[in-house]
């Protein structure tokens, strides 16, 4: 209804799916010895079956698209994740698919910078390509006052 509308709109989804404590929903098989693996794999193919019926009813031929997690997979000593700590450079998942063509400036991308990046993204101006902290994706220098001032050391 939003897009046949023929208006500007934004949906927002939310997923808590592979927030602990793990929950299995009756749509979702426990096929792995780790039940939140299972979970996880079952909340990516929920994620990509509705992306792919937006793109069957011709949706994505007019429409931006953005995927972003919140944070990392927390581990505790307990965890049975023990070797994501082992992984240098985690990064969180996020992906942005426009029917315009874009293009991407950095590979330094995190939830800071998806609020500037969304705004352009749907043709909204950004001076400097900054919102708040956070710099757009689609802008490859710093603003002043932004994250990509800060050294790594001031930033984590």
């Amino acid at each position: 209804q939003l897009h046949d509308s023929a208006q500007p709109f934004n949906l927002t989804l939310l997923t808590l799916d592979t927030h602990e404590p793990a929950h299995a929903f009756g749509y979702c098989p426990i096929t792995t010895e780790e039940e939140m693996t299972s979970i996880t794999r079952c909340s990516m193919e929920q994620v990509a079956d509705f992306i792919q019926y937006l793109d069957s009813e011709g949706i994505l031929e007019d429409t931006a698209v953005v995927l972003m997690g919140d944070h990392e997979k927390f581990v505790s000593d307990g965890s049975s994740y023990q070797e994501l700590l082992s992984i240098e450079d985690r990064t969180i998942f996020n992906r942005i698919w426009s029917p315009d063509e874009i293009e991407i400036s950095r590979s330094d991308v995190d939830q800071l910078s998806m609020f500037a990046s969304m705004l352009e993204l749907v043709g909204l101006r950004v001076e400097g390509g900054s919102a708040g902290v956070g710099v757009s994706v689609f802008h490859s220098g710093a603003a002043a006052n932004g994250l990509l001032d800060l050294q790594a050391a001031e930033y984590a």
